[in-house]
């Protein structure tokens, strides 16, 4: 595949944490960016393939910007707002979409989500 070399390139440990810091964020460009998102929703996404080509990813989202606009008072964790993925009868999602019967609030239910596990393998 000819995206494979650009897709995983090799960045060190080292150099990523040395553009961490705890007091302060910077720009995408800041943080060698090849590709940038045009709206940011707080979600985030990385994947590791070590030097045996073992793979593992993760995802992880508070859904929108701030998530549920709660600040956990005990642990300083900004919490999801993922029960907005369910549809509700009368709504429209902010995506423009119409409500769908079947991504309800129900008891015992997982809302329809647009989370899309993976995995690349070559050869």
């Amino acid at each position: 595949m000819e995206w494979y070399p650009t897709c995983f390139h090799r960045i060190s440990p080292k150099s990523i944490q040395e553009k961490i810091f705890d007091n302060t964020t910077f720009p995408p460009e800041y943080y060698m960016y090849r590709w940038n998102q045009l709206r940011d929703h707080g979600t985030s996404h990385f994947g590791i393939v070590d030097s045996d080509r073992n793979a593992v990813s993760m995802t992880t989202t508070v859904n929108y910007p701030f998530g549920g606009g709660v600040l956990s008072p005990s642990t300083g964790i900004v919490l999801n707002n993922e029960m907005d993925d369910f549809s509700t009868p009368t709504e429209i999602s902010p995506d423009k979409l119409p409500p769908a019967p079947t991504n309800f609030i129900r008891p015992n239910k997982r809302p329809l989500s647009v989370h899309d596990p993976h995995h690349c393998s070559q050869g």
